[in-house]
């Protein structure tokens, strides 16, 4: 009966073991016909491979389809039918199913493969991101065509790109739009041709924009797979360090020939005394002493008898207190001979 057969699969799925294959009578009174009953089951187990048999014409194929839709798990057998023809069917059908539930997993575990990696790859993308997001260089990435590929948002603030010109990211619109504030764009522009041409070779150059920003930009092979794919741009402001190293270069020329004799020491919390780290020719010609007898000394190398013993500690504690000292005291040259410094 039909219902028996219905629960039969529904059984048979809850203990893990499905039914590959089901031969259905079409006629079967009492209960529900054949048609009805393949509509359950296939309700519960859509894989289950069924051949409907029947010796009458209750439902044409056209009314088949009609009640249970166009499915490629149903076959009709006729009656009267050879034992060979049963025989056929149910080993066709049950390596079909078989081969489709072999397939299923194989795919199950494809996709698994496939989300698994895709998830890996998502959490190395959201790094990478924050990664360049994070850092305070400017970082574009171009084809071997000059396309951009890539660009953090560091670059486009290094380069104040108005919204709409970021959005398209066409590097035919950016390039240009960079190069109108360098003072040297005919150099800027020779230097991408050839970093395309030839983006196996690093390159790094110093760039002048006309508001007085002073750039360093290293360019370098981006590969995958060993093989060449573009180039990796990397952009920085050095304006300020550049500031900073001629205003030491020009402070270094002032203090090497000021006339004062000029020591600088460095303090340390657990050490009581300061060491000397520099000291100017002027230094060398009022004491006597040559830089290196000097250098990692501590300043009392010029004390004598007449030198206030508490001098230093007193130097110490006014720096500490009101960041100066001001005052007079005996030193000793390298000769023995005393001097009045102020």
């Amino acid at each position: 009966q039909g219902q028996d057969g219905v629960l039969l699969v529904k059984q048979a799925l809850a203990a893990g073991r499905p039914y590959a294959l089901a031969f259905v009578d079409v006629r079967m009174p009492p209960g529900i016909d054949g048609v009805e009953t393949i509509g359950k089951i296939w309700e519960l187990d859509p894989d289950l491979q069924v051949v409907l048999c029947t010796a009458y014409s209750d439902y044409s194929w056209g009314q088949v389809f009609e009640k249970l839709g166009r499915h490629d798990g149903l076959l009709i057998l006729k009656k009267p039918f050879d034992t060979v023809e049963a025989l056929q069917l149910a080993h066709a059908l049950t390596e079909k199913w078989w081969l489709h539930q072999q397939s299923r997993q194989k795919m199950e575990s494809l996709e698994s493969l496939v989300a698994g990696r895709t998830q890996e790859l998502a959490k190395s993308f959201s790094l990478l991101n924050a990664t360049l997001e994070s850092t305070t260089d400017g970082i574009l990435a171009m084809d071997l065509k000059g396309n951009m590929t890539s660009l953090n948002a560091k670059f486009a603030a290094l380069w104040q790109f108005p919204a709409e010109l970021l959005k398209r990211q066409d590097s035919a619109e950016m390039v240009p739009f960079v190069s109108r504030q360098l003072k040297d764009p005919e150099r800027f522009l020779q230097r991408i041709k050839q970093s395309l041409s030839d983006p196996e070779t690093e390159t790094f150059e110093e760039i002048e924009c006309k508001d007085g920003r002073i750039m360093e930009r290293y360019s370098l092979p981006q590969r995958i797979d060993g093989k060449c794919v573009g180039v990796v741009v990397n952009w920085r402001d050095v304006t300020e360090r550049k500031w900073a190293e001629e205003s030491l270069r020009l402070l270094s020329s002032a203090v090497e020939q000021a006339k004062e004799s000029i020591m600088i020491v460095e303090t340390k919390p657990d050490v009581p005394l300061p060491s000397i780290l520099f000291v100017n020719p002027a230094f060398t010609q009022m004491t006597g002493y040559t830089a290196e007898e000097v250098i990692g000394k501590t300043p009392d190398i010029l004390h004598g008898p007449g030198t206030d013993p508490t001098l230093l500690n007193r130097i110490l504690q006014d720096l500490e207190r009101s960041g100066e000292f001001e005052g007079e005291a005996i030193h000793y040259r390298k000769d023995g001979t005393e001097f009045y410094v102020e």
